[in-house]
This record gives C-alpha cells, structure tokens and sequence, in this order.
C-alpha cells in the first residue's frame, strides 16, 4: 500500500491545417497562404493509487503530460519562409480514474480525468471507455476530450481542443 502503481502512455497527435495568415511568427512576417503544423505528441507519467473496492475500482494520483511536438508555420508560395517551435515540456496534472468491471468476463467500462488550471492556463484530458481484458493484454474503445489553453507561459500560446474517438491496446505488469 505503500508503493504507488506507475503507467507510462505515449499519445501520438499531429495536425496539419492550411489558411490565410497575416502575423508574426518566432519574428518572421507570414502574409497571406501559409500551412500551420501542431504537433502535441506527448507521454504521460502517471503515479497513482488504488482503492481495494471489488468490482469498482478508483485510481488517484499525480499525472505528468511530457509534450515532444513542435510548431511549425511555412509560407505555401514561399516555402524557405519556415518558423518553428518545439514544445518541450513537462505539465504535472492531477489524476483520477473510475471503471467499473464486470466479474468473471474482462469486460467493463471507466472514465479518467487528468486536469491542471494555473495562472490562466489550463490542461485537461478526459476520456469514457468500454473495455476488455484477458490476463495482462487490455483493449479499450472509447471518447477522448483533450484540451490546452496555454497562454500565459513562455513567448507560445496554445488553444486546442482535440476530441474524438480513440482504439488503445496495452499490456498490464
């Protein structure tokens, strides 16, 4: 009981999107036709403890999102005009998940929340799942809702909100 449970999860995210800018990037000018890249790319190191409850289980700890992305703006009709930005950075978050497990089958379903708020920052990650597992293989289908509002940090400011479903497959030990 005195030992926390440890998970280590990689979330690969990037999105390329391209519009009309008329602004300043890292000090270079963009007018006009320009495509933007925002890769969130991230693991998350995740301490935690588990409530002995049978059936349900409740999880709460410390959650550390490591971001290894970047930003990048090119100009489409000049392509040497080329800023970017790596993110690299680590955001403690606190964490809290619930499932709830059907005995005798490997089948249940759960929620997981990581969330921070600070200084007009703010990061969350939330997801719903139904889930099935079989010794130490586990698949999961669900909704995720991740979201990061960063504009009081550093020179960046960060505004997205990446929602969807999501496949994941791991192995528990």
């Amino acid at each position: 009981p005195l030992i926390p449970n440890f998970r280590i999860r990689y979330t690969e995210y990037d999105e390329t999107e391209s519009g009309q800018a008329n602004t300043t990037f890292q000090g270079q000018q963009f007018t006009g036709d320009v495509r933007t890249t925002l890769d969130l790319s991230h693991y998350d190191y995740t301490i935690f403890y588990t409530a002995p409850l049978p059936v349900v289980g409740l999880d709460l700890g410390f959650n550390v999102k490591h971001f290894t992305g970047e930003v990048v703006m090119q100009d489409r009709n000049n392509p040497g005009n080329r800023e970017s930005v790596n993110l690299k950075e680590m955001i403690p978050m606190l964490y809290a998940h619930g499932r709830v497990d059907l005995p005798l089958t490997g089948l249940g379903a759960g929620a997981e929340i990581s969330y921070i708020s600070f200084d007009g920052d703010t990061v969350s990650d939330m997801e719903l799942y139904l889930g099935y597992s079989y010794q130490l293989v586990y698949g999961q289908v669900g909704y995720r809702d991740f979201s990061v509002d960063i504009e009081g940090s550093g020179d960046l400011e960060v505004d997205a909100d990446i929602t969807g479903p999501f496949a994941r497959i791991g192995v528990r030990f």
